[in-house]
């Protein structure tokens, strides 16, 4: 996975550098202080996951987002920050965000964090490619589309084609 860093503290994204690429699949490919530069910077690059700090000079952790969000949908984001304001939090969740992680940065934390983000990047994949064979299926025979058809109402509603009295 690529990650991306927006954090105006030159120490956080040392650190979580360190621990995301701990992971041989996981690269860091930038990093940034400031919101607009990230902002021009994400726009371009391939980046899966943003892990951005929700006090920055200028523009908001909040207010990036929602201007990426605007240009590039597929981004997963992580707020970081040491900000216990629950309405601030709230609306870093409203942004999007899919976690929250604590400053000081815990090593575990960041771990389990970015691995359940990948988790769900990785699961939202299989289910796209899955959804796209699923509708490639075509069948000609009219016996067969009903067959199917039926055979798809009956997993709907979790009954079985076979009346259980039956069995």
């Amino acid at each position: 996975m690529n990650f991306y860093i927006v954090d105006d503290d030159p120490a956080v994204p040392m650190i979580l550098r360190r621990i995301i690429e701990q992971n041989m699949n996981n690269t860091v490919v930038g990093e940034s202080s400031d919101s607009t530069k990230a902002f021009a910077a994400l726009a371009q690059l391939n980046v899966d996951i943003v892990l951005i700090d929700l006090l920055m000079p200028g523009m908001s952790g909040i207010e990036l987002i929602n201007k990426l969000r605007q240009i590039r949908s597929d981004l997963h984001f992580i707020m970081i920050s040491q900000v216990r304001d629950s309405e601030l939090r709230a609306q870093a969740y409203e942004a999007g965000i899919e976690f929250f992680i604590d400053k000081p940065i815990n090593l575990i934390e960041v771990k389990t964090v970015t691995e359940k983000v990948i988790q769900s990047i990785q699961m939202s994949h299989k289910l796209s490619n899955i959804q796209s064979l699923v509708s490639g299926v075509s069948v000609t025979d009219d016996h067969q589309t009903q067959q199917l058809k039926n055979n798809q109402k009956n997993a709907n509603f979790g009954r079985s084609p076979i009346p259980w009295n039956c069995l």
